[in-house]
């Protein structure tokens, strides 16, 4: 029988093994079948239909997002160390007050009294006015001296046209009749009593025009007297003069000398503000303005004449620590006489008493009225409390605080928001002022912040 060839060739089978389902890993190459070449041999040069990522390239993926991440945490940890610190926010006492009042002022105060110093500056300036034609003048000099009684406790009368005469031998007279007042004690020691008056030359002439200069009563001469009553200019003595002139318009060397007189007391205002000391006030409502009128004098033009103005500032200067602790122990009642500033302390109004105003100059004691609605604020020592803070646990801020009566509250910021304990060194510690008066924004982070705040204590003024 003839054998059937076709018979001899076997096609493959397919086999449930050999049917990839979509979405799994393709099978290995040893579990499917592969052709047989006509020998009947496998034909092992056939690629398999699928690969796969080995294991170990799987693993060096996940390795770098972990050292990614570890120097991630690394950076964070070193700047937060690095920036590591404490901020305090301290919000000190205040109390809002009100004073309306008339107060006395010493040189040379006791305890508990209001001390002031005094500040005099002047200046000078001239102005250029037309001149109308020429005339003969013959005029005395004038100006103001101050009598002083170094005697005893007796006053003294001097009656009008009564002699003042100057070391090289001119003679003024005082315009009208005084009584100098007697000697005064004042802490045990005695002063002399003083009074101003007005004097003017015994005749005209330029040589009687005197700057400063100290004066002697010939009246008194020969007498115990005579070396116990003496007078000192209190201003210029100016204004001699005998000889042609020229003949100025009234109205024009009017306003020549008001408009000298206005710019020179705006100027000496602004340069006492500046010569203040540090740690002292001014107040531009407890002043007096001295003027004096200077001799005219011609110019290089024949129809101009130079008016001339000098203008004297007298003024009084405070302590700003005292004036605040003053007005702070004159306005709450039971005050602690703790330590404490008014920010604002150039808003008050402190005015002179009428009768001390042109005494300024040489003053012991003046009477003044102060107004105003100032804001006292309790000091501390913003070193010290550093110190105390420094290492520190943040729990015993508040046993902190209470060695500071000047404090209110404060509010606390750590960083980095997981300590507990205040730093080390006084220099990663900041201290920040909070008050109605300045107020600092709050920073904002995520960092924690606690407050430590004092039982409030209710206004005593009520």
């Amino acid at each position: 029988m003839q054998k059937n060839i076709i018979q001899d060739v076997v096609p493959p089978r397919r086999s449930i093994r050999q049917i990839v389902v979509p979405g799994t890993q393709a099978a290995r190459p040893s579990d499917t079948a592969m052709p047989q070449s006509s020998a009947g041999q496998i034909n092992r040069n056939r690629r398999p239909m699928y690969t796969t990522t080995p294991p170990s390239q799987r693993t060096s993926h996940k390795g770098i997002w972990v050292v990614v991440f570890l120097a991630i945490l690394f950076l964070y940890l070193t700047l937060a160390v690095f920036f590591a610190g404490a901020i305090i926010r301290v919000t000190p006492r205040e109390q809002q007050t009100t004073i309306n009042g008339s107060f006395i002022a010493k040189q040379n105060p006791a305890q508990f009294e209001l001390p002031f110093e005094t500040m005099t500056v002047s200046a000078e300036n001239t102005m250029s006015v037309p001149a109308t034609g020429e005339k003969y003048l013959e005029q005395k000099a004038s100006g103001r001296i101050t009598i002083y009684n170094d005697y005893g406790d007796s006053p003294l009368r001097l009656i009008k046209n009564t002699r003042f005469e100057s070391p090289s031998g001119l003679v003024y007279r005082i315009a009208n009749s005084i009584i100098v007042p007697p000697q005064e004690k004042v802490d045990g020691v005695s002063k002399p009593g003083m009074i101003d008056a007005e004097v003017y030359a015994d005749t005209a002439g330029a040589e009687y025009n005197l700057e400063s200069g100290l004066f002697t009563i010939p009246g008194l001469k020969d007498t115990p007297q005579y070396s116990g009553f003496y007078a000192k200019t209190k201003t210029p003595i100016a204004g001699g003069f005998d000889g042609m002139t020229k003949v100025l318009d009234v109205t024009k060397e009017t306003e020549a000398r008001t408009k000298l007189r206005t710019d020179l007391s705006e100027q000496l205002k602004a340069q006492a503000h500046n010569e203040v000391p540090e740690g002292f006030v001014f107040f531009d409502s407890a002043i007096y303005l001295e003027a004096t009128s200077l001799l005219n004098t011609p110019t290089d033009t024949d129809s101009l004449v130079l008016v001339g103005e000098k203008v004297s500032l007298h003024g009084i200067i405070f302590n700003e620590a005292a004036l605040a602790t003053y007005i702070a122990r004159n306005t709450i009642q039971n005050f602690d006489n703790g330590s404490v500033h008014i920010p604002d302390i150039k808003k008050l109004v402190v005015e002179i008493a009428t009768d001390y105003i042109d005494k300024l100059s040489e003053a012991d004691t003046i009477r003044m009225t102060i107004t105003g609605t100032p804001l006292i604020v309790w000091n501390f020592e913003k070193e010290e409390l550093i110190k105390d803070l420094v290492g520190k646990p943040k729990k015993e801020i508040n046993t902190v605080l209470g060695k500071y009566p000047g404090i209110a509250k404060a509010e606390v910021t750590l960083r980095p928001f997981w300590k507990k304990s205040f730093p080390r060194k006084a220099s990663k510690i900041r201290i920040q002022i909070d008050s109605k008066e300045v107020r600092i924004p709050t920073e904002k982070t995520k960092e924690r912040v606690d407050t430590a705040e004092k039982t409030p204590e209710k206004p005593e003024n009520e």
